[in-house]
């Protein structure tokens, strides 16, 4: 009877002990596994994000059908406009197949290592995988600004940028962060050489853009 009851009171003591182990653990192992987690994600969509950007616009630097420029006769630059409806589809295209290349990286998955959590760059690439789950992306925006800047004497610069915002949640056993992920891209330049025309506010760039949210 007595051994039976140092053994019960042993097994208590070691259930106990390894409750705290692997709550310890998952309070050290957790932030950093999701801190990694959020670094690898973001490079592998920033990365998917630009080259994708890079193809769909490449005609937009060379192409009067999405950007107008109108030239008095001297050659100055009278006004810039803008076709939102190409713009538009674009913008489409670029949130569309980010979405479709995002499921590629879901399926995959994201893999830390456990050699990470222990801070050291001499194991930070060692010891097992721990697996991360990516949810849907909820939501994917492409929107376009534009700027002027001054460069030298009587010229300035006129710049479109396309713009990317999503948000992405990536998951663990015991919890979750969502990652929220931007960039933006310069698709258009050109220099105006005398007045910024009056005219640019026709650009009309705020209204060009899409938003997909998760499911569409």
């Amino acid at each position: 009877m007595v051994k039976r009851g140092v053994f019960a009171y042993f097994l208590i003591f070691l259930t106990i002990f390894l409750l705290y182990i692997i709550i310890t653990l998952d309070k050290l192992i957790f932030p950093q596994v999701l801190i990694r987690g959020e670094q690898i994600l973001k490079g592998d969509v920033s990365d998917t994000i630009r080259n994708i950007i890079i193809h769909q616009c490449s005609d937009l630097k060379n192409s009067d059908d999405y950007i107008f420029i109108n030239k008095k006769e001297d050659g100055s630059i009278s006004s810039i406009q803008s076709n939102g409806i190409k713009l538009n589809a674009v913008a489409f295209n670029i949130a569309k197949l980010t979405q479709e290349e995002f499921n590629k990286i879901k399926s995959k998955g994201i893999s830390v290592p456990f050699g990470y959590v222990l801070k050291s760059s001499l194991f930070s690439h060692m010891g097992p995988m721990i697996n991360v789950k990516l949810d849907d992306i909820s939501y994917i925006e492409t929107n376009y600004r534009s700027e002027f800047i001054k460069s030298g004497i009587n010229q300035t610069v006129y710049k479109v940028y396309i713009t990317y915002d999503s948000n992405i949640r990536i998951i663990l056993s015991n919890g979750y962060k969502d990652v929220n992920i931007k960039t933006e891209m310069p698709i258009f330049e050109t220099v105006i050489v005398g007045d910024t025309p009056e005219g640019f506010i026709d650009l009309n760039l705020e209204n060009s853009g899409i938003k997909l949210k998760e499911g569409e």
